[in-house]
């Protein structure tokens, strides 16, 4: 099964999140800007993995993280590489 992974900003908070229909979700959170996006099959797991590896940063009882400039170009180069590849975690 399907569905997106995508990395968006909202004011100094990014959103980490997954959804099967990104045009929808997008116009219910109203970011300030999509940095980044992935239709995957194993979307639930990446979330899960990028969740996990930016744990120290995320808000707690949300997907929302204060991530620092370098973070955020690190979780757009990964998402670069799986778009541009076969590569899945």
């Amino acid at each position: 099964m399907y569905g997106w992974l995508y990395l968006i900003k909202n004011g100094d908070l990014y959103k980490i999140g997954i959804t099967k229909n990104f045009t929808t979700r997008m116009r219910q959170l109203k970011p300030d800007k999509v940095i980044s996006r992935l239709y995957s099959n194993n979307y639930r797991q990446l979330e899960k993995y990028f969740h996990l590896k930016y744990k120290n940063a995320r808000i707690p009882q949300s997907e929302y993280f204060r991530l620092k400039d370098f973070q955020v170009r690190e979780l757009k180069k990964s998402i670069s590489l799986m778009n541009n590849s076969y590569y899945l975690l």
